[in-house]
């Protein structure tokens, strides 16, 4: 049981840390936009585009992500409601003789 807490928590502070390295890059790319460019070999210019493309991959794994647990909230929510239909069948409806 400790083993699965411990896991637990471990999910949990790496998805902490993935939205806080996508929140502080969004932050630097607001406040660098707009610099004083020094040409070619600029290193804001360069870190600019290293965070967009960090976004832009972490982005595309987060919709995969988002879909993969659309997906299994509808799945295990239509295995609920086949599960709710059974409950409603009684024996009178489905005409069973009962002696005793």
């Amino acid at each position: 049981m400790q083993q699965n807490n411990r896991k637990r928590i471990m999910a949990m502070c790496m998805a902490f840390l993935i939205l806080m390295v996508l929140f502080y890059l969004q932050i630097y790319l607001i406040t660098n936009i707009h610099h004083n460019c020094s040409g070619n070999g600029c290193s804001v210019c360069a870190e600019i585009h290293m965070a967009e493309a960090i976004i832009q991959q972490i982005g595309s794994a987060i919709q995969a992500v988002l879909f993969l647990i659309a997906f299994l909230c509808f799945i295990t929510e239509s295995i609920s409601i086949v599960n709710q239909v059974n409950l409603f069948n009684t024996p009178v409806k489905m005409k069973v003789r009962m002696n005793d």
